[in-house]
């Protein structure tokens, strides 16, 4: 996964994270079962669905090492 990807709505992010999901060589179950969350809601926010909870989704992409961060459009 490049280092650095852009992020600008809930579509990209769920985006990121089957990527790196799959990178990691987990199934949906695999992580579900990681992060005791069901594989139907992995599933909600791997296609970016609106109503995930951010929380939630933070949790995800930190197990998955992934790292949020707040930027400034140029």
């Amino acid at each position: 996964m490049e280092p650095h990807i852009i992020i600008n709505n809930a579509a990209a992010l769920g985006a990121a994270i089957r990527a790196r999901r799959k990178e990691v060589r987990l199934s949906i179950r695999e992580l579900a079962d990681i992060l005791g969350c069901s594989t139907r809601f992995l599933s909600e926010v791997e296609r970016g669905k609106q109503s995930a909870s951010v929380g939630r989704v933070i949790e995800i992409a930190a197990a998955l090492g992934l790292q949020l961060g707040i930027g400034m459009k140029s």
